[in-house]
């Protein structure tokens, strides 16, 4: 049986010139328009591997982690620039995204380059100092430690750390000292959160008393009682509740349970 034409020097220099422009499929019937000859694009892909070919081969396109490089930033900035429509992808062969160069000027503007040794991730900070990530992230916002946000992630000056964990052992110094650290921007942080559990806490009491608890004027009308008569049984436990802020809040499987025993 004999096997596919070998491939002549006008199909090789063609996929020298385009192998990376095109799909695989959009390549072998290029190839057919211009020789003739049938080939597939497994056979296209297979060719281009022996000849050394990749997508980096297309001219004035870039890969994700060519572009990390030339810009100094990482793979996870350009990524995160692409999905926030910083850049945008020239192409996408298969699973690789290609960019145009001229696409470089706008990533190193809006993500500048991460300075030298600031090589350390959030996480290796907190395996490192001991802390949760609502504690680094409040280090690296008041400026505590050095570190540089790029996208949604973090990078840490490693050194500055190094120099915190062996100031913190000549001085004797636990991770619970240097929490204790207060900054304009940890004070405003902190009513923030003050707040925002304020207005949760409100939030939760609401969606309770509507889906656990009914009023004590509820309660008197679902069991046919007086106001008088449903607060006694709600002091004397016999009607199962709670008083919050001066009222009286029944529980509606009580209520239920009770109204089902009055018949």
């Amino acid at each position: 049986m004999s096997g596919a034409p070998k491939w002549t020097h006008v199909e090789k220099e063609f996929l020298i010139d385009n192998y990376g422009k095109y799909s695989p499929a959009q390549l072998a019937k290029k190839l057919f328009e211009l020789t003739g000859i049938c080939r597939s694009k497994n056979a296209v892909v297979i060719t281009a591997g022996r000849m050394g070919l990749d997508h980096r081969r297309v001219t004035e396109a870039i890969t994700i982690q060519d572009a990390a490089e030339l810009s100094n930033t990482t793979v996870h900035i350009v990524r995160h620039a692409i999905k926030q429509g910083v850049i945008k992808p020239k192409k996408t062969t298969g699973r690789c995204v290609l960019l145009d160069v001229s696409e470089l000027d706008k990533l190193e503007a809006k993500y500048p380059s991460v300075p030298p040794g600031y090589t350390m991730t959030k996480q290796q900070l907190m395996a490192k100092l001991g802390y949760g990530e609502t504690q680094a992230t409040r280090l690296l916002k008041g400026g505590v430690i050095r570190g540089i946000k790029r996208g949604d992630r973090w990078h840490v000056d490693a050194n500055h750390v190094e120099e915190w964990v062996q100031k913190m052992r000549e001085e004797g110094l636990t991770r619970l000292d240097l929490s204790g650290f207060q900054t304009s921007y940890l004070q405003s942080e902190r009513e923030k959160m003050r707040a925002y559990a304020l207005k949760e806490r409100k939030k939760r009491r609401r969606k309770d008393r509507r889906t656990t608890f009914c009023t004590q004027s509820e309660a008197a009308k679902l069991l046919n009682l007086s106001l008088k008569q449903t607060k006694t049984l709600l002091q004397s436990g016999v009607l199962e509740g709670k008083q919050e802020n001066g009222l009286w809040l029944a529980k509606r499987k009580a209520v239920r349970k009770y109204g089902r025993k009055l018949g």
